[in-house]
């Protein structure tokens, strides 16, 4: 009989794994989180990344694990094109709000040399960063101010101002304080970020984002005042610490989770836990009746246990018991 290779071995396991629900990528193979398709790492579909932010975000290859952007090339290719039209081709614009949304660092020092390439882009400012040791593990808190004409900021409350009624800035002024119109619609787009991608399931927690949210407009506020912002950012940190948001919190959080199924059920267990069975479906074949009276009952009678179970058990066995002294005489 002829042996099935190990190859086979694993590509059956994989096909069964995701017959039963399970989303398994296969090695050389890494699953793109905007479009949820697998995309072969070797056919260099996605950029590698020293970015702390993303050290769960690991590629298994023949060749060794990849630390890579989450996001496939072709994808962030199409985005950053959107991006253009939308900033009616201000590159840097564009690369400045790809740059928020890829979660990286935006740098005025790359883009400048970008541009003096023939054709910057997102391509060149991406491979710079990435290549430029001294730059490679930055995040986004690491950026700089974006010097134009037209601030991110003001671009945003320009295109929601004008779905933003006033009802609306007065409700988010009442949650979160005297703040001018732009700065409040810009604290709730970040609030809103962080809540679809965190699960807020208690108060504790909504109140720690926003005051991350405020933080993060002081910060910003005294950036582009060129004002030194290491207290605050060590403060800010101190909250995201609070609220087990830093990244390397969260990259432990997934890894553990990744390679621990005890650990995802648990998950499941706390978060969407299955609702109590109803009276009616309970036990319908009767078969928990038998093991909980004539096994786990004779059990406690044999050992002598007084419980509910022993009980149970003498009073099922006294339908079948004949007492000899309750006879006629």
């Amino acid at each position: 009989m002829a042996r099935v290779s190990d190859k086979q071995m694993e590509l059956d396991a994989l096909y069964l794994l995701e017959k039963l629900g399970y989303t398994i990528t296969k090695p050389n193979f890494f699953r793109c989180v905007a479009t949820n398709k697998e995309l072969s790492v070797k056919g260099l579909n996605f950029y590698q990344t020293n970015n702390p932010m993303y050290a769960g975000c690991i590629a298994h290859t023949d060749d060794g694990d990849l630390n890579v952007l989450p996001f496939s090339k072709k994808w962030i290719e199409s985005t950053y094109k959107e991006l253009c039209i939308k900033t009616k081709n201000n590159k840097k614009l564009a690369m400045y709000r790809l740059s928020k949304i890829l979660q990286i660092s935006w740098l005025e020092t790359i883009w400048t040399m970008a541009e003096e390439s023939r054709s910057a882009d997102f391509k060149i400012y991406i491979g710079k960063l990435n290549s430029l040791k001294q730059y490679s593990d930055l995040t986004i808190e690491d950026s700089e101010p974006y010097i134009g004409e037209i601030t991110e900021l003001e671009v945003e409350y320009k295109e929601i101002k004008k779905s933003c009624s006033k009802s609306r800035l007065n409700e988010l002024r009442m949650f979160w304080g005297n703040f001018p119109d732009n700065e409040l619609i810009w604290l709730q787009e970040q609030y809103e970020d962080w809540a679809s991608r965190h699960m807020m399931d208690t108060k504790a927690l909504e109140i720690l984002i926003a005051e991350i949210c405020q933080q993060q407009l002081t910060i910003k506020r005294m950036r582009e005042s060129g004002n030194n912002v290491s207290k605050e950012l060590k403060d800010l940190q101190d909250l995201m610490n609070s609220s087990a948001l830093k990244p390397i919190q969260e990259s432990v959080a997934m890894s553990n989770e990744a390679n621990t199924l005890g650990i995802w059920i648990k998950r499941i267990e706390n978060e969407d836990p299955i609702t109590e069975v109803e009276e009616q479906y309970k036990d319908v074949d009767g078969l928990g009746k038998l093991i909980r009276i004539f096994f786990l009952g004779h059990f406690n009678k044999m050992m002598g246990i007084k419980n509910e179970l022993s009980e149970e058990y003498e009073l099922e066995m006294s339908k079948y018991t004949v007492n000899l002294e309750d006879g006629d005489d």
